[in-house]
């Protein structure tokens, strides 16, 4: 009976020192996993996100129709994370009200795609109202749209991943964190002065004629 009690203390030690090690693992790798997310900030691009990570970039060239595409990406885990806006010509998107413009948008990831849509809900930036679209292709990939318009440009973030990817704690900080900045004033015509008359010469008196010597 001594033996017996014995090794069941035993097991006992061991699965609870089992349990802390795992637990200080855990601990460990969340606490480098939030470590790696950073604020990333671009004036040029005109937002700010955190991201797990430093983003590769990539820049689309405006098309025939003259939209130039800007994306910003990093894979963490099975999880993408994607901030990305289109650039359209002066006038094509400020014209119209956002929200027209965002309905457009989000008929474009789902109308007519063979996706099961989770959520269609409106969300905000900051000051910004923007709509979040959440749907699931056949295979379980779901993916986590937010889209927002600012002037002439439509931004989307963007988090994809296995089925129940939009529950993770680490979607909801990117999506939460996502920023539109404020706009740069726009550039003032640079002031062309008159080129300023030059002032009237004085005039030179003219010296009297020399007289002939007196004879």
């Amino acid at each position: 009976m001594k033996v017996l009690g014995s090794m069941r203390a035993l097991r006992l030690a061991l699965s609870a020192s089992l349990a802390l090690a795992l637990a200080a693992t855990l601990a460990a790798q969340l606490a480098y996993a939030a470590e790696l997310w950073r604020e990333y900030s671009t004036k040029a691009g005109g937002f700010s996100v955190l991201f797990p990570g430093e983003p590769k970039i990539k820049f689309d060239p405006a098309t025939l129709d003259g939209v130039a595409s800007h994306e910003y990406l990093v894979q963490s885990g099975p999880i993408v994370y994607d901030v990305s806006y289109d650039q359209y010509s002066p006038g094509t998107l400020s014209a119209r009200s956002k929200s027209h413009v965002l309905g457009l948008a989000r008929d474009r990831l789902v109308a007519g795609q063979p996706v099961r849509l989770l959520a269609d809900t409106l969300v905000q930036a900051g000051t910004e109202v923007g709509r979040e679209v959440i749907f699931q292709e056949a295979d379980g990939y779901t993916q986590t749209y937010r889209l927002y318009v600012m002037g002439d440009r439509l931004y989307q973030t963007i988090a994809g991943g296995p089925a129940g990817s939009e529950l993770d704690p680490d979607v909801k900080r990117f999506e939460d964190s996502f920023r539109l900045l404020e706009p740069p004033p726009p550039a003032q015509p640079a002031k062309i002065e008159a080129p300023k008359t030059p002032a009237a010469a004085t005039p030179v008196p003219t010296p009297p004629p020399a007289q002939a010597p007196a004879k």
